[in-house]
């Protein structure tokens, strides 16, 4: 069955909405700010464990974006580094 392209602009479908109140979201926000979390499933559980309410992992990454706050993995750092080292290296690559 097809009901072409202007179908699909009449849909009207907007998305779900979101499961935490105002309320809720400005405490999430500002539980973030404090603690810092260092991974997603940190953040599910306590909003599990807060707010009775479960999300999976795209749903929070979606979460965060409507607050206005992104999630981003933290990198590995090797111990020990040599910061001249490092800005000649940079020095280095940038002559290039």
């Amino acid at each position: 069955m097809s009901r072409g392209v202007s179908w699909l602009g009449d849909f009207g479908y907007k998305g779900r909405a979101c499961e935490l109140t105002v309320v809720q979201q400005d405490k999430l926000k500002i539980w973030i700010s404090e603690t810092l979390p260092r991974s997603t499933s940190e953040i599910g559980e306590w909003i599990k464990k807060t707010f009775e309410v479960s999300y999976t992992r795209s749903g929070l990454i979606k979460l965060l974006g409507r607050l206005d706050m992104v999630y981003l993995k933290s990198e590995t750092v090797p111990r020990g580094l040599d910061i001249a080292k490092q800005k000649a290296f940079v020095a280095a690559c940038e002559d290039l």
